[in-house]
């Protein structure tokens, strides 16, 4: 195998071995955390292969990363995730090969990106990242909520007319649903804050979207340890009424019964706690 041909192949190799740190990272940490210490990885692994200065950055970075999207792409949640990593992975693999190039005849100018990279990276993770899940996930609606009805898991129908001058909270989930279950923790917080508060209820709906049932939502619920007030929307049919179309959404009602406030999916980096909180104690004190 040729010198070109052996430099290709430890190009790839490097970056797959980036791509499974990377994966196992992701998979033990929400994003920001992740995205913090996934940062230096490419760094090192650019440093480590960028020492043939005759080859193309350019073709190098990619052979670096080629095989690393595809790993890491089950478990990107959407879009914006993928691109975030990719973007971590190009610009630290080019960051990495031009340490390793001009470490020692441009020194100032390898620290100062050094510092710029380190700097991004922690702004990023610690208060871009969080800020942008707040923004994009939290909707005002301001429109009346139509009546509903739902089920308890022993059968009992609960309306919305016994929720009159309440603030109420209806959190839209299924089983099959990862985001979903990962929300639950922060939801049982939040329940057992405002659990003794009679001005607020907390309706914590099965939405029986594909191919969830009575039974298997009943199973589940039977299943869990949380405390969390379960029901189920039988045919979601209260689902379809609030033109529910992405598990988790949580719909925030005021007690004139107004649809304040909607939350569209659960990324563990954002600030959910506070932002809900806030929210339903101004819901609460509001006249």
């Amino acid at each position: 195998m040729g010198t070109s041909n052996k430099s290709t192949l430890w190009d790839i190799l490097t970056g797959i071995l980036s791509a499974i740190i990377s994966f196992v990272i992701l998979s033990y940490f929400k994003l920001n955390i992740a995205f913090m210490i996934i940062a230096p990885i490419p760094v090192i692994a650019g440093f480590i292969r960028g020492n043939i200065p005759a080859e193309n950055k350019i073709i190098k970075i990619v052979l670096m990363n080629i095989l690393f999207f595809p790993l890491i792409f089950a478990i990107m949640n959407g879009v914006f995730h993928l691109l975030l990593i990719l973007s971590i992975a190009l610009i630290g693999t080019s960051l990495g090969i031009y340490i390793r190039q001009f470490a020692f005849t441009s020194v100032i100018k390898v620290l100062s990106s050094i510092i710029l990279f380190s700097v991004s990276v922690i702004v990023i993770g610690f208060f871009a990242l969080p800020s942008y899940f707040d923004a994009i996930m939290w909707k005002e609606a301001k429109t009346s909520a139509p009546d509903y009805k739902l089920l308890t898991p022993q059968g009992d129908t609960l309306r919305s007319s016994e929720y009159v001058n309440k603030v109420v909270v209806l959190d839209f989930w299924a089983t099959w649903c990862g985001p979903c279950k990962k929300q639950f923790p922060v939801l049982e917080e939040i329940y057992k804050k405002y659990q003794g508060n009679d001005k607020v209820a907390f309706l914590i709906v099965n939405s029986t979207m594909r191919g969830d049932t009575f039974d298997k939502a009943s199973e589940f619920i039977a299943q869990t340890s949380y405390d969390l007030p379960f029901v189920i929307d039988i045919n979601s049919e209260t689902s379809k009424k609030f033109k529910v179309n992405l598990i988790p959404t949580i719909i925030i009602i005021d007690k004139e019964g107004v649809i304040q406030l909607i939350h569209k999916g659960y990324d563990e980096s954002e600030n959910f706690y506070t932002k809900f909180c806030t929210q339903v104690d101004f819901l609460i004190d509001k006249k």
